[in-house]
């Protein structure tokens, strides 16, 4: 199975993919630094940098990475080899994370700006008041790290006006739980790898939307806990998330700055190269749903691309898009 790592060589960060199944993740290239040389020519080599977001190959021998594939465009320069070995991290980096291996979601948002943070990036809707898709990869490393505990607030990379503030969801709660919570996107307790300044940034009212508690503490709970239990050291999860709103139905809006209800929420997990994928459509709703009803919102991703104008994952050939998009998945995974 083919893996997906990103790591640091000095300040520029490379993808790798890795054609082994070994525990390449929480792995950085030395303080000493690592050699890389190409081979020119059966009798020459030559050595140079790689470029920043350069991807490779790699094959693991003898405890080294050896054997490495640069790939530049659609063009492959062969036979590189790297001199040295990977340590293990002391601490994971924000930056070392590709938050889409497969390519950011592709769609027109009219004035959209996209927003890159620590732990996901995002792109912003201005007429929302929140982003149109949300993009994030999970590990299970971070585990101890502590919860961030503080305010949502505005994101001030937003100019006033075109953002919500934090008295639009003044009054929305309830009880009785018949109101509306400030529901996360990029989940805080999914970021802790990456320490409490990614936390902090899903306090940003960019990726919070009105989510009516029933379904934010129920099934929209649930379904954030089994995506993290899918996930594994050296498989880690990638999810792209965001709003449905659909066509023939109005949209509500809440607060002085007229901040949209979604009617639905998309959520679009994929693991390994070539992805395995599963996605799900939850309703947006004053009704509690558990886990045993989640595969009654099972959907094909092509349904998710109709209602919501992107296209996911667009550097797959169309014959692997085709593949695991076309048809919801058959079963749910299991923890």
């Amino acid at each position: 199975m083919v893996k997906h790592v990103a790591f640091l060589l000095g300040s520029v960060v490379l993808l790798v993919t890795s054609a082994t199944d070994a525990a390449t993740y929480g792995m950085c290239v030395p303080d000493e630094g690592l050699t890389l040389y190409a081979a020119t020519s059966a009798r020459s080599t030559q050595s140079g940098p790689l470029n920043r977001g350069a991807r490779i190959t790699v094959t693991e021998e003898k405890g080294r990475w050896a054997h490495i594939n640069y790939v530049k465009g659609k063009k492959t320069q062969e036979a590189w080899t790297l001199l040295g070995a990977l340590v293990p991290c002391e601490q994971e980096t924000a930056n070392a994370t590709h938050f889409h291996p497969f390519g950011r979601p592709i769609g027109e948002v009219k004035a959209g700006v996209l927003l890159e943070n620590a732990g996901y990036d995002c792109m912003y809707d201005p007429g929302l008041r929140f982003c149109r898709w949300v993009g994030y990869c999970y590990r299970p490393t971070g585990l101890n790290v502590p919860r961030y505990r503080g305010q949502f607030v505005a994101d001030e990379r937003i100019p006033e006006g075109q953002r919500a503030e934090p008295d639009d969801y003044f009054g929305l709660y309830k009880k009785d739980l018949t109101g509306f919570d400030r529901g996360h996107m990029a989940p805080d307790a999914s970021l802790k790898a990456f320490g409490m300044t990614a936390q902090e940034e899903t306090y940003r009212l960019s990726n919070i939307t009105p989510q009516y508690s029933l379904t934010n503490q129920g099934f929209w709970r649930e379904l954030e806990a089994n995506i993290r239990s899918w996930s594994t050291t050296s498989s880690p999860i990638c999810v792209e998330t965001g709003p449905v709103f659909f066509p023939q139905k109005r949209i509500e809006r809440r607060g002085r700055n007229q901040v949209a209800i979604p009617h639905a929420y998309y959520a679009i997990v994929a693991q390994g190269s070539p992805p395995n994928t599963i996605a799900f459509l939850v309703p947006n709703e004053p009704f509690r749903h558990g886990w045993s009803e989640a595969k009654n919102f099972l959907i094909a991703i092509d349904e998710i691309e109709r209602l919501t104008g992107l296209d996911f994952f667009p550097n797959l050939s169309p014959d692997v898009q085709s593949a695991i998009e076309s048809s919801p998945a058959a079963e749910l995974w299991e923890p």
